[in-house]
């Protein structure tokens, strides 16, 4: 435990360093949009990390959470001209008391069940999405001006150190929640619900509260994600958007808050290097993705940690006989 604690207070500072330093050196727009990309995916991931991760239930309706924070940021700045702050305050009021309503769905209902209430959730969202006018129907919004700093638009580097300022927010917010009595009981409903409530836990209580928060999380990215685009339309949102968040957070590693990183940065990455491929995109997507959960079926980061732990191992089996024939 001694060793894990100092290991992690180097590499958490390296690690911050290391994405402070990155978009200095990407060079032009592309590079900066997949860093950004990545980022948005981090603080979704870390939110579908808390509910599926940390409590085991899983929901497929956390894109239409994602359209929650990128509509109502498009729409008040474009059409309101509010701030960009504002608009951020507004979705995430409004994503917390929409996941407190779609979580008191998850108080009686769990596994498949829970699937298809939130597919269908996610599925209504987006045919609103489509047919009403104040959303722009399926023509969606262009023009979605960007945040200001000190009265002119940010520039695609400063939008890097945004969304980088949001990240290290979200993983800081996720840190404290599960090294907390409220992630020690979110951990004991995964583990076993019914000897959760026998203990005292309020599983009703807590069911809601991480729905409430993994969907703020969700409409934080969406926020960043349309001021970033400077354009939404409702194919961004669909369900096939929810299959790629739980995607990115069971690849990285469930449960595992490193994990949400890795798996934003590899899926975001594979997407774009995969592009290229033109019609095979999603196929190879597919089998890279079933490729990598075979070899590491806890995720990429369980998979590296063992990785490390062999490497330990096999380092002090070598030392030890050494150290034998001296004495």
């Amino acid at each position: 435990m001694k060793n894990t604690n100092n290991s992690a207070k180097v590499l958490v500072p390296l690690t911050a360093g290391l994405a402070l330093m990155v978009p200095l050196f990407l060079g032009n727009n592309y590079y900066y949009d997949i860093f950004i990309m990545a980022g948005i995916y981090t603080i979704i991931g870390s939110g579908m990390n808390l509910l599926l991760g940390f409590t085991g239930q899983l929901s497929m309706g956390h894109a239409a959470f994602y359209g929650f924070g990128a509509y109502i940021t498009a729409i008040g700045m474009k059409s309101y001209g509010l701030p960009f702050w504002l608009c951020v305050i507004l979705a995430v009021g409004f994503c917390f008391a929409m996941g407190m309503l779609l979580g008191s769905t998850s108080c009686k209902l769990s596994g498949i069940f829970l699937v298809v209430v939130t597919t269908g959730f996610n599925t209504v969202v987006n045919l609103i999405m489509v047919n009403w006018e104040f959303t722009g129907r399926s023509f969606g919004i262009p023009g979605i001006p960007k945040p200001d700093w000190f009265g002119s638009p940010m520039n695609k580097l400063q939008y890097c150190y945004l969304v980088l300022a949001f990240v290290f927010l979200a993983l800081f917010v996720s840190y404290r929640v599960v090294h907390s009595k409220t992630g020690r009981a979110f951990q004991a409903m995964r583990d076993n619900a019914i000897a959760a409530r026998s203990v005292g836990v309020n599983v009703n209580k807590y069911k809601l509260l991480v729905f409430a928060v993994s969907a703020v999380y969700a409409g934080v990215a969406g926020a960043l994600y349309a001021s970033n685009i400077g354009y939404i339309s409702p194919t961004s949102f669909t369900s096939n958007v929810s299959v790629t968040i739980i995607t990115m957070t069971v690849l990285g590693g469930l449960g595992d808050l490193c994990g949400c990183i890795v798996g934003a940065v590899v899926v975001g990455v594979l997407m774009e290097a995969l592009r290229e491929f033109g019609d095979y995109q999603l196929t190879l997507y597919g089998v890279l993705i079933v490729v990598i959960l075979i070899f590491m079926p806890k995720g990429l980061m369980g998979g590296l940690r063992s990785l490390y732990r062999r490497l330990c191992s096999l380092v002090s089996r070598r030392r030890t006989p050494a150290k034998q024939e001296e004495v």
